[in-house]
């Protein structure tokens, strides 16, 4: 009898995250399937509990069951442990480091923590999501190898610090919002950089109008100058269809290709990937990670991007 529940209930599990596992592909059609998607993590180490309860049970059909959720959240998260398209290309001695924090800074009051990481990880470029008043004055007192900076702390807040001089900076805003996102070039080893710091709106309410900033993203960049990196809180994982979107339609790769997912969110236990470095094709990835935490919700982002050469 309890050997008849037990395998009963293991069916259920299976059949329940079988179910939310193929939902997860349809985030096209409705905005609480467009976020399932995102947890494709969560989802595969769900599967394979369940796979391994389905053969202590011994449980066969629950196996089988498990055993296909676990393929349809593993494909997704192992094609980003798969070489990035540009990974054979001649590298050119120039170089690019960036670093994003997402600061989350009315609930947050650790600045050492942030400047501890900003100093560890000197970064050329420094973006700053989310500000406050008070978070503005510490760095910049705190951080005078960063002389040039552009901001705009209201409508969530952004800031980009470099430093090398930043060229032609501006602010651009999004629908009624408006989200701002600071766009600028800087000039290193006389090689120009052309930057996007973006932070689009959660779509925990509405798909509309995160989709609506991220076309706008994607549209620049297709016709933008080059080399171009993208990157910030994008408030959408690579496994969302309208990530893939965002690549597709502004020709960038998504750094994380070739280093697997590396989740940024939510602290103290991140397993969604929300935070982005993406780029031209004529930029590839050496070097990402996500550091240590600063106190937000948020874990920092860090990237080394190389410039690539025809042969």
């Amino acid at each position: 009898m309890l050997k008849r529940l037990s395998q009963h209930s293991l069916l259920t599990f299976a059949i329940v995250i079988l179910v939310l596992s193929v939902a997860a592909y349809g985030g096209t059609l409705n905005l609480l399937l467009e976020l399932l998607s995102h947890l494709r993590i969560p989802l595969s180490i769900l599967s394979f509990l369940l796979v391994l309860a389905s053969f202590i049970g011994r449980s066969k059909t629950a196996i089988l069951i498990t055993m296909v959720a676990l393929l349809l959240n593993l494909i997704p998260v192992a094609v980003l442990f798969l070489p990035a398209s540009n990974s054979a290309k001649a590298a050119s001695p120039v170089s690019l480091s960036l670093l994003q924090l997402n600061l989350r800074p009315y609930q947050n009051k650790h600045y050492e923590r942030a400047l501890k990481v900003i100093k560890a990880k000197d970064a050329d470029v420094v973006g700053v999501i989310e500000l406050k008043q008070d978070w503005t004055k510490f760095l910049c007192l705190s951080l005078p190898e960063y002389p040039y900076l552009y901001k705009e702390e209201g409508f969530g807040g952004v800031m980009l610090m470099s430093k090398y001089k930043l060229l032609e900076p501006s602010i651009e805003y999004t629908g009624k919002i408006k989200r701002p996102r600071i766009k600028a070039s800087i000039k290193k080893d006389g090689q120009d950089f052309h930057i996007i710091l973006a932070h689009t709106v959660t779509p925990k309410n509405d798909l509309r109008f995160r989709n609506k900033e991220l076309h706008i993203v994607a549209e620049q960049t297709k016709s933008g100058q080059r080399p171009l990196i993208v990157f910030g809180d994008l408030n959408c994982s690579p496994f969302s269809p309208y990530f893939a979107d965002l690549l597709k339609e502004g020709h960038l790769n998504d750094s994380e290709q070739g280093f697997g997912p590396q989740p940024s969110w939510p602290c103290p236990l991140p397993f969604i990937p929300i935070d982005h470095v993406l780029t031209s094709s004529d930029l590839r990835c050496i070097e990402r990670e996500i550091c240590e935490d600063i106190g937000s919700d948020h874990r920092p982002v860090f990237a080394r991007l190389e410039l690539v050469k025809n042969r």
